[in-house]
């Protein structure tokens, strides 16, 4: 800008020269509030034009920054003092600083003024100003550095969310503590539940759907779903086939391959599971009648497949049974009671081995 603003001048000196015209009739006078200033201090500045009547004057732009260090700190203001056929007047205000302490030279500030139709240029007499550093007081101790960043105090806002992550991940451990001890507790009941016959499961499963009339109280659609899972874990159990993963036909075709399976347990378990296929299937609807009558034809078909594949089974543990009588421990029958209950078990257990109990069992 301070280019432009001379190159602005250099232009107007040259009009002058084209011209020829005297500049008496405007008077261009600048004025300072005062001479120095300590640094950051403002000074007032002020251009006044003064001409006669149908004279037109023009200020010149200004840049920001006048001289080495000094700065515009406010925006300059033209305000007319006169304005008539008698005489024309214009001041120019301005606040100027400097933050840099030393001499700052205000340059000639310049006007374009107009009159007769002639235009011509006039330039303000330069301005010196000065900038003193602040003075230290004498009561101020020494400088010292700037001091840290004060501690500022926990608000609850700021420690709710992390008292709350570690509520959370406290109720999280202890909850997997419970459980895994549950868990425990569970495998235990189920590795004792595992030693129960799978004729007793099927026949106690049968007759709370017969207490409870299943296929009145849940329909007949569920009840014979029912039957055909009790009907299907016990030959999982006893021949060792996957029942539950195999469609009724598949399951006919392995008890066949079965030499054990006589040809009337077949016929009795692919009727049983058609009728069951049919009720949950192909929508038939078995009477009341035909439903007690399933119950008792599963209870007969359990009972005899049960009592004939471990027909050994049972003369053997007669003869242990009469072997331990003889003993005379002094124990008396409560003795003789549970040596047998605990041979039958370990016998079931290593007869069926781990296996699952379906969800019906565990509930009992």
């Amino acid at each position: 800008m301070g280019g432009v603003l001379h190159k602005s001048m250099v232009a107007l000196a040259l009009g002058l020269l084209l011209c020829g015209m005297a500049t008496a009739q405007v008077d261009l006078t600048a004025r300072v509030s005062r001479d120095s200033a300590l640094l950051g201090d403002t000074v007032s500045y002020s251009v006044v034009a003064r001409g006669g009547g149908g004279a037109e004057v023009f200020f010149v732009p200004l840049p920001d920054t006048l001289a080495r260090g000094g700065e515009i700190y406010q925006e300059p203001k033209i305000d007319t003092l006169a304005n008539s056929s008698e005489g024309v007047a214009f001041r120019l205000r301005m606040v100027v600083t400097s933050y840099d302490s030393g001499a700052v030279s205000l340059p000639r500030f310049g006007v374009l003024v107009r009159h007769a139709g002639v235009l011509d240029t006039l330039f303000s007499e330069p301005k010196s100003l000065y900038f003193y550093p602040t003075p230290r007081e004498a009561d101020v101790a020494d400088i010292k550095d700037i001091r840290g960043p004060l501690a500022q105090r926990l608000t609850f806002a700021e420690v709710w969310p992390w008292l709350l992550g570690g509520l959370a991940v406290l109720l999280a451990i202890v909850g997997w503590l419970i459980y895994r001890r549950y868990m425990r507790r569970g495998g235990i009941v189920e590795a004792k539940r595992r030693l129960v016959p799978p004729d007793e499961l099927a026949l106690d499963a049968l007759q709370r759907l017969r207490e409870e009339r299943a296929w009145r109280s849940r329909g007949v659609k569920a009840f014979y779903t029912e039957v055909s899972d009790i009907l299907r874990e016990f030959l999982a159990a006893e021949f060792g086939i996957r029942t539950m993963e195999c469609t009724s036909g598949r399951i006919v075709t392995d008890l066949r391959a079965d030499s054990r399976c006589r040809r009337e347990w077949i016929k009795e378990v692919d009727g049983m599971l058609q009728l069951a296929d049919l009720t949950k299937f192909a929508r038939f609807a078995p009477t009341e009648q035909d439903c007690m009558q399933t119950i008792d034809t599963t209870e007969a078909l359990v009972r005899a497949m049960h009592e004939e594949l471990h027909m050994g089974d049972r003369g053997e543990l007669e003869e242990e049974q009469e072997g331990a009588s003889g003993v005379p421990d002094g124990g008396g029958a409560a003795g003789e009671s549970d040596a047998t209950a605990e041979e039958k078990s370990r016998r079931d257990a290593e007869r069926y081995g781990p296996r699952s109990v379906s969800e019906r069992e565990m509930g009992k």
